[in-house]
């Protein structure tokens, strides 16, 4: 989701004129709404999967491959070209008269406000690949259950809170009727799950598929139980809260840089975390809590900044700076990491 955006950002940047030609990797599309969308600004057809492959096999065919993103990075905008630039995918006037009427159907009325909250659990992966081992991934996951506190909090202030998923372990049982656990309602579809997202509020998120629709529409968003840390998408206006390291030998947490130099900073795989004897710990009903507050009153301007948030801020990105990798990734920083997880943990974390 994220690299089309990206590529279509960097062509206007680069203001250059090639005819590009698409397919989709994967047929068909993890999502039915958004290929429509990226149909609508890109020329994209199956067929053109063997004019690709003609290509590659020409001598110096490999110079006519348009890459959705440089060869060698990951989803990230070092550049940042998503802040100089708008979004290029779009609803049509149909298309928003079905997401506003299904808000409306929902119950809200016309001046109320929602959230998303996007909670990784292992059912999506294993649902449309179940012959894969998706365990390696099971570090990054999260129990809806930590979100009830957040979600009722924001719901008493008025918000609603959609769950969202297209595949998800566990109902979200909280007992307030603003809360809709959309992910395991009848309603759930492919073009809802990007129209709320580009429409709410903001976005809680734990790092999976469906944010990178945040970013593509520029939709602020608070990253909680983040994980690795070097991995935090530090080119967008969220606030990141991270899951915490420790040895399993003694239970003592691991500092920034210590995790800097095991490599557990951008460490990808169980079995990394396993070998270097680090467990991984979630955070807590109240550490999301406070970090779903603390992003609200920074993105509506009451949150008075101390002198000691600024200094940890700054303190935090100096010794992430002094990861070898850290130019790769973090090149336009727009990112906040948590006052309040600073405050509580600097002692140990940015010693």
């Amino acid at each position: 989701m994220f690299n089309t955006e990206y590529y279509l950002c960097r062509r206007d940047k680069s203001q250059f004129t090639s005819l590009d030609l698409f397919y989709f990797e994967h047929n068909p599309p993890v999502n039915s709404q958004w290929a429509l969308m990226i149909q609508r600004v890109l020329t994209v057809h199956s067929f053109i999967f063997f004019l690709d492959k003609a290509n590659r096999l020409i001598p110096g065919g490999t110079r006519h491959f348009a890459r959705l993103l440089p060869e060698g990075r990951g989803s990230i905008d070092p550049e940042g070209l998503l802040a100089q630039t708008e979004p290029h995918l779009n609803f049509t006037s149909e298309e928003e008269r079905l997401g506003q009427r299904f808000l409306e159907e929902t119950g809200l009325r016309q001046d109320e406000r929602f959230v998303c909250l996007i909670v990784r659990d292992s059912a999506y992966k294993n649902s449309i690949h179940p012959a894969v081992d998706w365990s390696y991934h099971d570090y990054r996951d999260s129990h809806i259950d930590t979100y009830r506190c957040a979600a009722c909090a924001l719901a008493e202030q008025g918000y609603w809170v959609f769950r969202m998923g297209k595949a998800v372990q566990d109902p979200f049982q909280a007992n307030h009727p603003r809360i809709i656990d959309y992910a395991k309602s009848d309603d759930r579809n492919d073009f809802l799950d990007i129209w709320l997202v580009t429409h709410c509020e903001f976005a809680i998120t734990t790092g999976t598929g469906l944010d990178e629709v945040c970013t593509v529409f520029r939709r602020k968003y608070v990253h909680v139980n983040q994980i690795p840390v070097g991995g935090t998408r530090s080119f967008t206006p969220s606030l990141v809260t991270f899951k915490q390291l420790r040895w399993k030998s003694s239970g003592v947490p691991l500092s920034l840089r210590e995790q800097i130099a095991t490599g557990s900073i951008y460490a990808l795989h169980k079995s990394a975390y396993d070998n270097l004897g680090i467990e991984i710990v979630d955070n807590t009903p109240e550490e999301i809590l406070e970090a779903v507050l603390e992003f609200e009153a920074l993105r509506t301007g009451s949150y008075d900044e101390t002198r000691e948030d600024m200094e940890l801020q700054a303190r935090f990105w100096a010794i992430l700076g002094e990861w070898a990798a850290f130019g790769k990734y973090h090149n336009s920083i727009q990112a906040t990491v948590s006052p309040s997880f600073l405050r509580k943990t600097h002692p140990w974390f940015l010693a």
